[in-house]
């Protein structure tokens, strides 16, 4: 059993893309003509580490392409962290409200919730329920307010600072990144390393734009977690490639060494 984490659908291509939308024009033509001829790589460029670049990020779309149907649909159950007596009435509203979450019937369980909450409104885990409702309804604003609710009764759970922060970010608001910071620090319900890699890759994303050398390291982190996946090093790479050359030909390297 563990937390639902809401990640959305699937954002590797995506992530990538942007990544690559930092770079200038000419960049741009250049991997449009070369992205499916692998060939072109041999030719030497007048930036090899533009060209090393261009490789990585070829060779990693092609492969994550061809991977998509491949990947398994996430399926996600709600752990209730606190007893209620069997002849409590709350419990039958928890239980309802989560076989409707299961079914993705958000508008179902949000009425359940509600009423749970009215009897145990320090609930944690029905408040972080609640926000992921929210969520799946697309009321961001609501979501927030409930996952910050979430956190402010139990301060210590990765997952409720996790999808806070991921809220936040959301709605491009600063403070996203303390909650996405504190989750690194935090112990996942499941597999501890995919959980911070996660916390680690949500930050880096965050933070590209306004501190690229925090995203670098956020990024370099969340590959130390996952030797084998080849994304946090693409992306730590075109960050550090105008700054620490030498860094990001090291993370290029390291991509073509995993693809």
């Amino acid at each position: 059993m563990g937390h639902r984490v809401r990640m959305g659908t699937d954002k590797i291509s995506r992530a990538l893309i942007e990544a690559f939308n930092r770079r200038d024009r000419r960049d741009d033509a250049e991997f449009a003509e070369k992205i499916f001829d692998p060939k072109h790589f041999s030719a030497i460029s007048a930036n090899p580490l533009r060209s090393l670049r261009l490789e990585a990020f070829a060779i990693l779309l092609m492969a994550l392409t061809s991977a998509i149907p491949a990947l398994p649909q996430a399926t996600h159950t709600t752990v209730r962290h606190h007893k209620v007596e069997d002849q409590d009435p709350a419990a039958a509203w928890l239980t309802e409200a989560e076989a409707d979450i299961e079914k993705q019937d958000y508008a179902g369980a949000e009425p359940e919730l509600k009423k749970y909450l009215d009897a145990y409104p320090d609930s944690y885990s029905a408040w972080y329920d609640l926000g992921y409702v929210y969520r799946g309804l697309g009321r961001k604003d609501e979501a927030i307010a409930a996952y910050r609710k979430s956190v402010a009764s139990k301060p210590d759970v990765f997952e409720s600072n996790l999808n806070l922060g991921l809220a936040l970010a959301d709605t491009k608001q600063a403070e996203a990144e303390d909650f996405l910071r504190a989750a690194t620090k935090l112990k996942p319900s499941g597999n501890a390393a995919a959980g911070h890699k996660r916390a680690w890759m949500a930050l880096g994303h965050l933070l590209e734009a306004s501190k690229p050398n925090d995203a670098a390291v956020a990024y370099q982190q969340a590959a130390r977690l996952d030797a084998k996946d080849p994304e946090p090093h693409l992306l730590a790479g075109s960050l550090l490639e105008k700054d620490q050359p030498a860094e990001a030909e090291s993370e290029y390297k390291q991509t073509l060494a995993i693809v």
